[in-house]
Formats: structure tokens, C-alpha cells, sequence
């Protein structure tokens, strides 16, 4: 399911589809990075890989319902409202399940591992990205994101008040 929702990325690139590319490649990387390298590791636990999880789907079943009623009020708050719970638990659990891996990195380059192969400095690499990427940019996201419910909330009232 994940690789359907990746080929986002390819339809945003090609105009095909709305959307913010850099936003869309950083999410997507980070869940196929997260599926197919960290969340199998024997460092996350169960426990870790589940909030992953849930943060993931809570976010996808929140989403798309807008697609298929556009003019609900409802389903366009709850878009913009569920993110503001489950990015920030999403990208810490990820940001934690990065480093946790990193750590366990076999000679990783950044701790010294002269002898390290390109792979585990790219795989190395990948994890600091992750979270870099969840902690500083979710930190200068999130702002933006409440000013989206809030723009969501005022419209509502503002269209409530025209028909009235």
C-alpha cells in the first residue's frame, strides 16, 4: 500500500497531481526507509513499530475521505485537524526508531568506522537525515499546519455567516 501511496511522489513531480513535492518525497522516503530497514530491526519494538503504524494509518484514513466529498465541512476539519496529533507522534517515533537504528549501525562512518562500506555510509547517513529531517523540519512544519486548521475553521464560519 505503501508503494501506491509513493507513486504520489512521480503524479506531484508530473503535474498529474496537487500537491507539495518536497513535502511528499520526505514522507514517502522516510516510510519506505522506515518499512523496509529500521521497523524490521530487532533495536524497535514492537511497541514503537505499532505507534509508527497507527500514526501512519490514522493519517491516511483521515486523509482521502476528502477526496470523496470535497464540500463536507466535517471531513475537510478532520483532514487538517488529525495531522496535528498524529505528525508530531509520527515523526517522533520515527525520528527515535532512526536513531536507535543508527546506533546499531555497523561501523557507521559518523562514530569513526573507517572500514565502513558506502552502503552502511549511505544507510548511516539515511538515519541522521530521518531524523533531522522529523525533529527540525517537523518543528518548522507544524506552525504551518495549525494556520491551516484555523484558515479551515474561519472559512467554515465565514461561509456559515453568508448563508444566514
Amino acid at each position: 500500500a505503501e508503494l501506491i501511496c509513493a507513486s504520489e511522489v512521480i503524479r506531484i513531480a508530473v503535474g498529474n497531481l496537487r500537491g507539495d513535492l518536497a513535502l511528499a518525497f520526505v514522507v514517502h522516503y522516510t516510510r519506505l526507509l522506515m518499512l523496509f530497514t529500521t521497523m524490521p530491526h530487532s533495536v524497535v519494538s514492537p511497541f514503537l513499530q505499532k505507534i509508527i503504524l497507527l500514526a501512519w494509518a490514522a493519517t491516511e484514513v483521515t486523509r482521502y475521505p476528502m477526496v470523496l466529498f470535497p464540500d463536507s465541512k466535517r471531513v475537510r476539519l478532520l483532514r487538517y485537524t488529525a495531522p496535528l496529533i498524529t505528525f508530531p507522534l509520527g515523526a517522533g517515533a520515527e525520528a527515535l526508531a532512526a536513531y536507535l537504528v543508527h546506533n546499531e549501525t555497523p561501523n557507521h562512518y559518523l562514530y569513526g568506522g573507517a572500514k565502513a562500506a558506502l552502503p552502511q555510509i549511505v544507510l548511516s547517513l539515511a538515519f541522521v537525515l530521518v531524523v533531522i529531517i522529523n525533529i527540525g523540519g517537523g518543528t518548522m512544519w507544524y506552525p504551518s499546519m495549525c494556520r491551516k486548521v484555523v484558515k479551515v475553521l474561519k472559512n467554515d464560519k465565514s461561509k456559515a455567516k453568508k448563508t444566514k
